[in-house]
């Protein structure tokens, strides 16, 4: 293996003949998305389907990134999570129970629920994945990934308020292909994927990938010295289209992940100011200031391991029939199952201050039918549908808080430490909505559109926690309470351990059960302006909705599991695209969005435990920002890139909220918690002729992010600070790009930094990002 030092050096000295840090390469391999080269900027174009039909990148009046196979490869794109490395506006942040957070342009939706419907939806070849736990495998064999900034409500309907991300995967062409990709780096890190595709007559095609990441431990447990950390990924896709008439067209697709990977640990980084810790937390060492350290327990409530057992599937069928030349009817049907099974020591420590384990599954069917098409010589188009979708999910998390404050408040009463209580819910998620989208060109050089979606949304739920283990959970709050003048009978194991209020200031069991039923108009109105060949202006307003929304959380009474209502983004944006300068291309836009009853998870403070989860709504809020994407290749051969993003969030008016660390107060004027005011990032990269058949590149790309907060507390004990990240590859392939190596570098500067830092309980976590990593990989398409 490659030593750190020397592998730093010699990927630095790369860098040092290029402008700016380099970027994705824009070579394209034999299976890559059709592109049509800028006559005057020689900047590709790629025909995107961001409107729910095929159209270019830069025409489209929206912002969108679009990214090639080829290009997510070379960047080192592995999971949604790394799409940071390539998408301006767009960041991750890792829950407090390990599961992704995504966030784009500053909207997203902070839960760790597996029932958590985000803010920021992602699409298999348009195919709902309603729920950020299933998004798995969703970078393997792509043609292409298309990333919308701004609400997508009226044709990706309702939890798509951030945003939109659609990875559509490489389809069987109409001959033989076959390639293979082979990477190994730091802590043994290997992935191999490859695809055969090709007709299996004139009218049926076929195409299977297969991938498999296999990695050695990279976190050390700086108390035991015992190691973690390890990859396990297996995913794979078979695509079958089939043409049986010219008029009819399908394809179908059968895809699974099985994560098997240990699960990441966080880095204990503070105690609580405000609650107690007990005498063993409050002596543990916490975390040094290094990516790899990280403490955790072996003992767990349900016997569970820090290893995944989380599997998932999906099939669509998507059916297109064109009714006459200018009118098409499609069919998408989707399937997607999912299963959670893994534990964590979430409290970072040895100790059972929060250790947990967690089971759960989902269940999604979708089914849109719509029909589109153009009229007016062209000059209009139109789309008009309905789509239904039937969700079921199911979490139990089991946690032992033996070790904690709030585990030993019961000892006055002589009872133990409390060891293990399960928190179950349960909810169905109905969606119903029939939407359309209209475009026309009034002139030549204007153009008008509009969309309009009704969506009704019902959300049933069950919540209970659960009295187990030695029962102390129960019986100590039973006990409180009959203190107090209530009259709850002997808890046993089973029972659920939630209380509703009476009339009298009393206390009663109470099972917690639901329905919320919500409806919504998301709508959409804008203007296009092309006063030049290659330049467009365009205008917008536009509202999207996410739908209301419940989360299992460890709760004492009901009040604490009260759903949120739908929240409601009103979002006004004006931009341009243009080439106008000669070999550049330059994307940017100005936003407002504003927010009624923003919804995330936020802090209650709870009699006898104090501050415990629940979700809040802020009534009003807003997002003032500014987003730019640069492109230019003033010489043969070398391209430079520049993309930044700008954010001013603020809370509006009065809000009155707990933070995590159990400080209540008026946060009126804040920002938002896990919104950075800036994203910058340059890219670059330079690709020469070696000879007659070989091609070589050398690029790299720094991004950096301002500091922000976990929560709106702006103390350092939560705060996330500001970090820059520099990649660099270095690489030769042939001219046809049948075969490629390089070698790469990420983290090149070994930067210390995080994503996420977050309060429970006593414990304050971080999650570190990956240190250095270098490797190689090599391609060949055939």
């Amino acid at each position: 293996m490659l030593k750190a030092n020397s592998c730093r050096l010699l990927a630095l000295s790369l860098l040092s003949g290029t402008a700016v840090t380099a970027g994705a390469a824009q070579a394209q391999s034999t299976n890559a998305p059709a592109q049509a080269s800028d006559t005057q900027t020689g900047v590709p174009d790629i025909i995107v389907t961001a409107e729910k039909r095929s159209s270019s990148a830069n025409k489209v009046p929206l912002s969108i990134n679009v990214f090639s196979g080829t290009q997510l490869t070379t960047a080192g794109v592995h999971s949604t999570e790394d799409l940071a490395k390539l998408v301006s506006g767009f960041s991750t942040v890792t829950s407090f129970y390990g599961a992704p957070v995504y966030y784009l342009r500053g909207v997203g939706y902070y839960d760790n629920s597996v029932a958590a419907r985000p803010a920021v939806t992602i699409y298999a070849d348009e195919a709902p994945i309603p729920y950020s736990v299933m998004a798995m495998g969703t970078t393997l064999d792509l043609e292409r990934v298309e990333v919308l900034k701004g609400p997508q409500g009226t044709l990706f309907g309702s939890n798509s308020t951030g945003g939109a991300i659609n990875f559509i995967a490489a389809k069987p062409g109409t001959r033989f292909e076959a390639g293979a990709d082979v990477s190994f780096g730091r802590f043994d890190d290997g992935i191999v994927s490859g695809f055969v595709s090709g007709p299996l007559s004139d009218t049926v095609g076929a195409r299977l990938a297969v991938s498999h990441e296999n990695s050695g431990d990279w976190q050390k447990n700086y108390v035991t010295g015992a190691t973690q950390g390890a990859k396990n990924i297996t995913s794979f896709r078979g695509t079958l289209t089939f043409r049986p008439t010219p008029r009819l067209k399908g394809i179908l697709t059968f895809s699974g992940t099985f994560d098997r990977s240990d699960v990441q640990t966080g880095q204990l980084v503070g105690i609580s100011p405000t609650v107690p810790a007990e005498p063993a937390l409050a002596a543990f060492p916490l975390a040094p200031a290094n990516a790899r350290a990280t403490a955790y327990g072996t003992d767990f409530p349900e016997g569970g391991r820090l290893r995944k057992n989380n599997r998932e599937l999906q099939a669509t069928l998507r059916i297109d029939y064109d009714v006459s030349d200018g009118t098409t009817i499609t069919s998408l049907t989707s399937g997607a199952w999912n299963r959670q099974n893994f534990a964590q020591s979430a409290s970072a420590t040895t100790l059972q201050v929060y250790a947990l384990d967690r089971q759960g599954n989902v269940h999604s069917v979708s089914q849109e039918l719509r029909a589109g098409g153009h009229f007016h010589q062209d000059r209009g188009h139109w789309v008009l549908g309905g789509s239904y979708e039937h969700d079921t999910t199911y979490e139990n998390t089991t946690f032992d808080i033996r070790d904690a404050n709030a585990g030993n408040v019961f000892d006055a009463l002589g009872l133990p430490s409390i060891n293990r209580v399960p928190t179950i819910l349960s909810t169905t998620y109905d969606s119903k909505g029939v939407f359309g989208n209209v475009d026309y060109e009034l002139t030549s050089t204007i153009s008008a559109r509009a969309g309009l979606r009704y969506t009704k949304t019902g959300l049933d739920y069950d919540a209970c926690s659960q009295n187990a283990g030695n029962l102390t959970y129960g019986t100590g709050i039973a006990t409180v309470l009959n203190m107090t003048g209530s009259s709850i009978r002997p808890l046993v194991a089973g029972d659920c351990v939630n209380f509703a209020p009476l009339a009298n200031g009393t206390y009663q069991l109470a099972h917690i059960r639901g329905r919320t039923e919500q409806g919504s108009t998301s709508w959409r109105a804008g203007l296009d302006w092309k006063p030049v060949a290659g330049t467009l202006l365009y205008a917008s307003v536009s509202r999207g909705y996410k739908a209301q929304a419940v989360s299992n959380i460890a709760a004492v009474f009901v009040t604490q599991y009260n759903p949120v209502p739908q929240e409601r983004l009103t979002a006004y944006e004006a931009g341009i695209k243009t080439n106008i300068l000669p070999a550049t291309h330059l994307n940017a836009a100005v936003f407002y969005y504003q927010y009624a009853d923003k919804q995330l998870q936020g802090t209650m403070i709870v009699p006898i435990f104090g501050p415990l989860a629940t979700l809040v709504s802020v009534p009003r809020s807003h997002i003032l920002g500014a987003d730019f994407d640069l492109t230019t290749r003033p010489m043969r051969g070398l391209t430079l890139g520049a993309q930044g993003t700008f954010l001013h969030s603020q809370v509006d008016g009065s809000f009155t909220g707990t933070t995590q660390l159990g400080e209540t107060g008026d946060f009126g004027g804040s920002a938002f918690p896990n919104t950075p005011k800036w994203q910058l990032a340059g890219s670059g990269e330079y690709r020469w002729n070696v000879g007659r058949t070989l091609e070589a590149f050398v690029g790299g790309r720094y991004t950096w992010r301002s500091q922000t907060y976990g929560d709106f507390n702006r103390e350092n004990l939560l705060k996330i600070s500001a970090y820059g990240l520099l990649d660099a590859n270095l690489g030769v392939s042939t001219n046809d790009h049948r075969w490629t190596a390089q070698i790469w570098g990420h983290n090149l500067t070994n930067r210390y930094y995080w994503a996420s830092q977050n309060a429970f309980l006593e414990s304050i976590v971080r999650y570190a990002g990956m240190p250095i990593t270098y490797g190689a990989s090599l391609s060949f398409r055939y």
